[in-house]
């Protein structure tokens, strides 16, 4: 059993439920201290009733507590025993003198009801609602648990669960669900519910539930004047439907107002990393791959999100905590929880993200460079992309190539074809001189490139030149000394080729 409940205006609380009724998704229950039952009383009957208290306290802006009582899926409750257990409910949280009505809804797959009571007294005077829900209500809930034998709902990914469902955009389609009051109610519950500091934080736990948050088009009237609208979401992350602004839900989750609730989060997350580094942790330590990893982390309740380039190219990964209800980057959480840290420590596979990018990338260069040009130029093409390469012994005696991009971990390369191969075997290019001109190129990239938003970075002309000219210098420094591993065949091919050259 989950109790949401708060403070909230008259007239959005009374109407959001007397709406469902008129939808055939509620139906009134009961109504306490009222002059007639349930059934005899009108719409007009009842908002008189509430408002009649809330005048004897004018200057409260909410005189009503909303309260929302949740049951577990597998429980079938009768009307007359929910009954039983709201009105013991609102006697132990000390409401038994409050007038109130009982609304049981059905467009949810648990059983709910919610409650809209008076908060003002008959003397005039405010109930007090501060902690109200951890002091007052979470142990009225456990007693009644045990007493009437409810589903105990200790963890917060199973509370959370039976407060919130993705939105079912087959309804939506057919018009079955508004979509206002679908998105508002994601909106709210997650706004309130979790801790994220950013917008794109706020979008990885919103599109859990088809919904996404937008600030429109850079540049556009809406971003330059900070405006926000949410817009549901299909599972390919295309929009759907007519955009709600954000200042028409209830609580008005703008732009502005959660920018202040970002400053807020900050200050209050420290203790929610353990979990998903110690699960993070536990599951590297057998050397899955990315399948698997990202399953038994779904497992846990966690998301992760693997934040890519267009070229595919992996720079941030995103967890959402559905358990501690928060949001992290991994580098957050610590170097080795980066996308390039977990990344490095997964067991490869033809599906690996790192993998898969630099085997593209690289079949992509390896397409359009002029080998012709001359080693220098290959190299500087190289650089320009970011793309470096590694030699070692292969067992059968030859050098083998991998190229990959020189910010995924080494062991991600992506072995060169047969050609390539023999063409920077013909050049000279081995482990010592390799490791040089693979430490040089990493020069030209700061340590953040890639990383914030997985754009393509382009270092300077004149840095790439020096770079080259380096690592050119420690290239031939090593190619004076033999080196068996080169055949006979293709040393006296690249002198030829270097002759050649010469009298041109």
């Amino acid at each position: 059993m989950v109790a949401v409940i708060g403070p909230a205006e008259l007239r959005n609380a009374f109407y959001y439920n007397e709406n469902k009724c008129s939808q055939g998704n509620a139906v009134c229950l009961y109504a306490h201290l009222f002059p007639n039952d349930a059934a005899l009383l009108g719409e007009r009957e009842k908002i008189m009733r509430l408002r009649l208290r809330a005048a004897l306290h004018p200057t409260a802006q909410k005189s009503i507590l909303h309260i929302s009582l949740n049951f577990h899926p597998s429980e079938k409750i009768e009307n007359e025993n929910l009954l039983l257990i709201v009105k013991e409910y609102m006697e132990l949280i000390g409401y038994a003198e409050q007038p109130y009505l009982v609304y049981r809804h059905f467009d949810a797959g648990h059983p709910h009801v919610h409650v809209v009571a008076s908060l003002i007294q008959s003397d005039g005077i405010r109930k007090k609602t501060q902690f109200i829900g951890r002091d007052i209500s979470k142990p009225a809930t456990r007693y009644l648990e045990r007493k009437y034998g409810l589903v105990q709902a200790e963890k917060k990914d199973e509370v959370f669960s039976m407060i919130l469902h993705p939105v079912d955009l087959d309804k939506v389609r057919y018009g079955e669900l508004p979509t206002k009051s679908a998105i508002s109610k994601v909106v709210r519950a997650v706004v309130k519910h979790y801790n994220f500091t950013s917008l794109p934080e706020l979008n990885a736990v919103l599109n859990q539930f088809n919904v996404v948050a937008d600030r429109g088009a850079v540049g556009s009237k809406m971003f330059e004047k900070k405006g926000l609208q949410y817009s549901l979401m299909t599972p390919e992350g295309k929009k759907k439907g007519v955009p709600i602004k954000a200042s028409s839900i209830f609580g008005k989750p703008t732009l502005h107002h959660l920018e202040q609730l970002f400053v807020l989060n900050k200050s209050s997350r420290n203790d929610l990393k353990g979990r998903i580094r110690w699960i993070v942790r536990d599951i590297l330590q057998e050397k899955p791959d990315i399948e698997t990893f990202l399953s038994k982390m779904a497992d846990e309740h966690i998301k992760v999100i693997l934040r890519q380039n267009e070229d595919g190219f992996v720079y941030g990964m995103t967890f959402v905590d559905n358990v501690s209800l928060a949001v992290f980057n991994g580098r957050e959480l610590g170097k080795s929880y980066s996308a390039s840290g977990i990344l490095g420590q997964l067991s490869m596979s033809d599906n690996h993200p790192s993998f898969c990018y630099n085997r593209t990338k690289s079949q992509a260069i390896l397409r359009v460079i002029n080998f012709k040009s001359g080693f220098k130029n290959v190299l500087k093409t190289l650089a320009m992309k970011g793309i470096g390469v590694i030699a070692e012994m292969g067992t059968d005696g030859q050098m083998q190539y991998k190229m990959g991009h020189i910010k995924s971990h080494p062991t991600h390369f992506w072995r060169c074809d047969n050609e390539t191969e023999k063409y920077f075997r013909a050049s000279g290019l081995h482990e010592r001189n390799s490791e040089g001109i693979l430490k040089g190129f990493q020069q030209l990239y700061p340590e953040r490139a890639f990383v914030d938003d997985g754009q393509d970075y382009f270092p300077p002309p004149e840095r790439v030149e020096a770079i080259i000219k380096a690592a050119l210098d420690a290239f031939f420094a090593y190619s004076e000394e033999p080196y068996e591993h080169v055949s006979r065949e293709l040393m006296q091919e690249a002198k030829r080729k270097k002759r050649k050259r010469k009298r041109l």
